[in-house]
């Protein structure tokens, strides 16, 4: 008898994704060396794609969905967490409209095997070929290391990695089940800052392993900038202001305990910026490294600090 193969998990979330829907599963099913079980999450589509996961799931005993109130990818994606069996040795996330390589689980468990202390958390991420709807090049696209493996530089932005690139062991996929935030932004930037936080390994692969989709209807891509203006109202009034520092207050009483001194002094720094202008010029002077933050996302950062909604 042959070894048994790494069960991995794929969690997907879909929305009104039925045009590329089909082809990302089938670049799932074709995973080589490993074990796969697909489990969708649908956000309310109002298109084809339940119909299109229906026909999946008669066709394949792997693949299972269930339909949600539409409630956002970032909150679709911990649902999925939520609802996870125990029972897989990796846990994976996955986005509508790409197209994976065939070996992208193989290496991603590979490397993960390779964490020193299995009972840490850890996560593993790759590069992208960044592709038109057509899958046609535009170009690659990959965080180094040095961006990734330091919290207190995660901390000042959002997306450093791109879910549909990770893959995680079951002690983190634990510790997200255990802890869901009340505050949230994107559920891949959750998942990495607790990683950083709990000392866990980060391993990033800088070869692509699958095709990013850039396309009209992404729900998560790149998308061109709107008028200045109405991007500073948006700033102002959004749901989301302060969730840099609300995040940060969450990771501590989360995970106090356990963080390294380093890292509290830089969550509390910044969870508790606004009590005076002496903290708030502190945080405005730290170096928020022009390495990883694009320019206007450098900018938009100190603007946030002066006026009170980072």
């Amino acid at each position: 008898m042959g070894m048994s193969k790494d069960k991995v998990l794929i969690m997907m979330s879909t929305y009104n994704g039925e045009k590329y829907l089909a082809e990302q599963l089938e670049s799932c099913l074709q995973q080589k060396d490993v074990a796969v079980d697909i489990l969708v999450r649908d956000d309310g589509s109002k298109d084809g794609t339940v119909s299109l996961l229906e026909k999946y799931c008669q066709k394949y005993e792997n693949v299972r969905y269930y339909v949600g109130d539409n409630c956002g990818v970032a909150k679709s994606f911990l649902n999925l967490v939520e609802r996870a069996e125990d029972s897989y040795d990796y846990y994976a996330f996955c986005d509508q409209d790409d197209v994976w390589d065939a070996d992208k689980m193989k290496v991603a468990v590979d490397f993960l095997k390779q964490v020193s202390d299995k009972n840490l958390p850890g996560m593993y991420y790759c590069g992208v070929e960044m592709v038109d709807k057509h899958l046609h090049p535009i170009g690659e696209n990959f965080k180094p290391e040095e961006c990734t493996q330091n919290l207190k530089k995660t901390l000042h932005t959002f997306g450093v990695i791109k879910g549909c690139t990770m893959v995680i062991n079951v002690p983190l996929m634990q510790e997200i089940k255990k802890n869901q935030p009340s505050v949230l932004k994107m559920h891949d930037d959750w998942i990495h800052k607790v990683c950083l936080s709990l000392q866990g390994s980060v391993i990033g692969d800088s070869k692509c392993h699958m095709k990013y989709r850039m396309h009209e209807d992404n729900v998560t891509g790149s998308r061109k900038v709107g008028k200045r203006f109405r991007k500073l109202l948006h700033i102002i009034f959004s749901e989301d202001k302060c969730v840099y520092s609300k995040m940060a207050k969450e990771l501590i009483e989360m995970y106090g305990e356990r963080l390294s001194e380093k890292d509290f002094e830089a969550l509390n720094r910044i969870s508790n910026y606004k009590k005076n202008w002496k903290n708030r010029w502190g945080l405005l002077k730290e170096d928020c490294s022009k390495v990883y933050l694009m320019k206007r996302e450098f900018w938009n950062l100190k603007f946030r600090i002066m006026i009170g909604i980072f």
